[in-house]
């Protein structure tokens, strides 16, 4: 069974970056081989089909900046909150352009337009630039939103960004990511992200509701849960309060943030978590969520 889907994935995946089918077809037969049902996107219920709702039917002109995590910079520098923005050190158009000698010994470099596209540079001396720069190069190639069926991506203008390297947790590990799920402008779950492998990324996921901070164990799939229940962060409020503002007029949006080095700083703002296709929360947390965003009933009327 295995086989058989990544061979749809694949064929899929080929398809849509051809543009044989569309970005709306492909996330429909992605959203079937991740989680073996086919999502009812002109009648949303869950999560995953009120994103992909979303995402076909709604306006999305705003979402190319915010996704962009150059731009998404000034968006929350714009609503007041330019003081938990991490320093930008450096962006550059071509991979070529990279100029090593005028950054400081640690950062990290990313894409602006893609997933788990960075590197964190300890110590520059003990880098391997030259591979960093190939790396660099293929994520400003790779067309990210293409194949996996989100196409605000591909309007994003391509950009290699370095920015500060944040401090580690107490444990020496990288910061715990706290990924505000927000609906209808408030936050009402933090899903965070600990124990993240800064090589691959993968990390184990705990959900907890806001603002008392419970935590939800029924809300992960097993396979991919946290055991252990983690404090609320120092910050918390604070957080929620940034994610309020930055929520506001958004049916669903996911807001990120760090609590490290005795501060908060702002990581991103993510429209189509996991391109729709969420397979860390159970089944009864997924619609649980979706019925918490309203869509425009006058938008779903024109679909039926």
């Amino acid at each position: 069974m295995r086989i058989v889907r990544s061979i749809l994935r694949r064929m899929v995946r080929m398809l849509a970056s051809k543009k044989v089918i569309s970005a709306r077809q492909a996330a429909v037969w992605l959203h079937y081989e991740r989680l073996g049902r086919f999502p009812n996107v002109d009648n949303p219920r869950d999560l995953n089909e009120k994103i992909l709702w979303l995402e076909f039917n709604s306006d999305t002109s705003l979402w190319p900046m915010l996704a962009d995590k150059l731009r998404a910079r000034d968006f929350v520098a714009g609503k007041g909150l330019g003081e938990i923005v991490v320093p930008l050190l450096a962006s550059y158009e071509s991979a070529s352009d990279i100029d090593f000698s005028k950054l400081p010994d640690s950062f990290v470099i990313k894409s602006n337009n893609g997933n788990a596209q960075a590197v964190i540079v300890h110590d520059k001396s003990k880098a391997d630039l030259v591979k960093i720069i190939k790396q660099a190069a293929r994520w400003l190639d790779s067309k990210f939103g293409l194949a996996g069926a989100e196409p605000h991506y591909l309007a994003i203008p391509p950009r290699i960004i370095v920015e500060k390297l944040l401090p580690p947790d107490s444990d020496g590990e990288m910061p715990i990511d706290y990924k505000f799920m927000c609906f209808n402008g408030k936050p009402v779950y933090c899903l965070v992200c600990s124990r993240r492998d800064p090589i691959s990324f993968h990390t184990l996921f705990s959900l907890y509701s806001l603002p008392d901070w419970s935590k939800l164990p029924d809300a992960i799939v097993s396979s991919q849960q946290e055991s252990v229940e983690l404090p609320a962060p120092p910050h918390l409020n604070e957080m929620i309060r940034y994610a309020t503002i930055l929520a506001k007029d958004f049916p669903f949006v996911r807001i990120d943030f760090f609590d490290t080095g005795g501060k908060v700083w702002f990581g991103e703002i993510t429209l189509t978590p996991a391109a729709g296709r969420i397979d860390y929360l159970s089944r009864s947390y997924l619609e649980l969520m979706g019925d918490l965003i309203h869509l425009p009933k006058s938008m779903l009327d024109l679909n039926e």
